[in-house]
This record gives structure tokens, C-alpha cells and sequence, in this order.
């Protein structure tokens, strides 16, 4: 039995409005699933198979713990980030005003690894863990409300897994990734602008509706469950070197949940069409495949060179 982790990783990321920058998945990727892979860097992590957690990194490698293991690690992102306000404006022109600080959230990620032995060939595995998430949230006040507030992004994978050591030197592992993934976005609607664009000013300035003096807001909220894959193989050539690759199968997910509105009392005219009633949204997100290759070679007792590309 091993004792349980702490794991605290540092992760900087940075949130870009503008389309012309792309954002990539690996982004949101938490790479680090036990207190062993944090010490190495994740580095040769796919082919050291040190303890339970080689599960998340390549199932083939249960096939060389020799007992029973059962792991827990819970890693804390704090995200770093920056923020520099151009010339915010609202719908109609006007200027927005407010906040231009971050409040970047820390985001907990627990991991459960679980390792059994049936004999000395075939081994069982089951892991829970973290593999994409972020949160990020701002202030009623930030000055980019109306395109963000709250963002969330929180997935949890639930893997069963087996390996079996075809011969002395190779083993093969498997395992289904059963993901729950929950993303949820609040964002301020300004409702004065809103009504000026369609009422007029004089109209919605006795009604109490003036641009970014009247916010609504728009919390949407979805989930989705699929079911992807994970192969592997570990080489094992001498008793020095050990080489791994892993496969994880990419996923797509056709979230669906509600979307509700706030609407200010002195708004409500603007509902009068069916505008802003709260509804059922659905949106498509694809998680992509990771493909990992690693390895170590045991120079001495003390010394042991690592290499890990994803």
C-alpha cells in the first residue's frame, strides 16, 4: 500500500479574445496525475511505471508492480493571468466602465489509482481522475463582462484498465475512458444598450434602460458523458532500458443543458417577443487524441536518464 500524494503544480495560461489566435486543447491538458511524475517532470513517464498511476500513463506497465497499490494525489492549478483593456465598448458605441483586474480561480484536480495483480501475467487496473479542465472568473464589474464572467470547464474520467505481459520483454494494456464533462459560462447582457439600439433613447431613457447601467446575465450550463479508449505497449529489451507508447483516443462531446436569463424589471418590454426566455442550448466540443512516447534507462543504481514525448 502507498501512502496518499499531495500534489500542488504552477500552471501559466493566457486567455486571448481575438479569433485570429488559436486556442489548443493541451491548454486544458493536466499532465500530472501522481507526486512521482511531478518529481521527473513527467518526463519518461510513459515507460517508468514506477506505481499506480501508470494507469492514466500506460496501462501496459500494471504488468510490473508486483502487489497491490492504491494511489490518491490531488493536484491545485493556480492559472496566471494578464489583462490589458484597449477601448471596451458596449452594442451602440458607448464606453464600458469597470474592473480590469483578474481573479483567476485554483482549480483542484484529484486523481485515484488503483493497481491488482491476478498473476504474474495478467493485472488489473482502475483510475479516476482529472484530464482537461480549467476555471477562470471575473468581477460583476469586469470590464469585459458582456463577453465573459465565468467560465468552467471540469471533466472527470473513470478508467478501467487490464495489461497482460505477452513475453518477459513486452506487455500490452488497455483501458475505457468513461468522461463526465461539465462546462458552464456566465456573461453580462447589457440590456440598456440593448433597448436604445431598438427603442430609441428618449424611450428607453424614461423606462430606466441606459447602456451598461442596466445588466442582465446568461448562465449556461451543460454536460455530456463518452466513451473513448486508451492502448499501450512497454518494451522491456534489458533490465537497463524500458520503452513505452500510448495512445488515448480522442472523444467528442455533444453537450446539452439550460440556459437561463436575468432580465431587470425595467427590461421586461424587450421579453415581450419571446426574446431572453430561458431555453435548452446543445454546443459540440471535441476532446483530441494524445499519443505518448517515453523512455528510461537505468544507468547505476543512482542515475537513471528519462525522456517523455506528447
Amino acid at each position: 500500500m502507498r501512502a496518499c500524494h499531495l500534489l500542488v503544480t504552477v500552471v501559466t495560461s493566457l486567455t486571448l479574445a481575438a479569433s485570429r489566435y488559436p486556442a489548443h486543447a493541451g491548454g486544458f491538458l493536466n499532465a500530472t496525475q501522481s507526486a512521482t511524475a511531478a518529481a521527473v517532470a513527467n518526463a519518461g513517464v510513459t515507460a517508468l511505471a514506477e506505481d499506480a498511476a501508470t494507469i492514466f500513463y500506460n496501462p501496459a506497465g500494471l504488468t510490473r508492480l508486483d502487489r497491490p497499490q492504491l494511489l490518491s494525489a490531488s493536484g491545485i492549478s493556480f492559472a496566471g493571468q494578464s489583462f490589458n483593456n484597449g477601448a471596451a465598448t458596449d452594442a451602440v458605441g458607448v464606453r464600458v466602465g469597470g474592473g480590469s483586474s483578474t481573479n483567476p480561480q485554483p482549480f483542484v484536480q484529484p486523481a485515484l489509482f488503483a493497481a491488482y495483480p491476478v498473476d504474474d501475467r495478467l493485472h488489473l487496473g482502475l483510475g479516476v481522475f482529472v484530464h482537461f479542465g480549467q476555471s477562470t472568473k471575473y468581477s460583476d464589474d469586469w470590464i469585459g463582462r458582456y463577453q465573459v464572467q465565468q467560465v468552467a470547464l471540469k471533466t472527470i474520467d473513470i478508467r478501467p484498465a487490464a495489461a497482460y505481459r505477452v513475453r518477459d520483454w513486452l506487455s500490452v494494456g488497455a483501458g475505457i475512458d468513461i468522461t463526465y464533462a461539465h462546462f458552464q459560462r456566465t456573461n453580462a447582457i447589457d440590456f440598456g444598450g440593448l433597448c436604445v439600439a431598438q427603442l430609441g433613447g428618449g424611450a428607453c431613457g424614461a423606462l430606466g434602460l441606459t447602456p451598461t447601467g442596466a445588466d442582465g446575465r446568461l448562465f449556461a450550463s451543460v454536460e455530456d458523458w463518452t466513451v473513448g479508449y486508451d492502448v499501450g505497449i512497454l518494451l522491456e529489451p534489458s533490465s537497463e532500458l524500458r520503452l513505452g507508447i500510448n495512445y488515448r483516443s480522442g472523444v467528442h462531446n455533444n453537450f446539452s443543458g439550460p440556459a437561463q436569463f436575468t432580465v431587470p424589471a425595467a427590461a421586461t418590454p424587450l421579453t415581450a417577443g419571446g426574446a431572453f426566455q430561458n431555453t435548452t442550448v446543445k454546443a459540440a466540443l471535441p476532446f483530441p487524441a494524445v499519443v505518448s512516447a517515453g523512455a528510461a534507462y537505468q544507468f547505476t543504481a543512482q542515475f537513471t536518464a528519462l525522456v517523455d514525448l506528447s
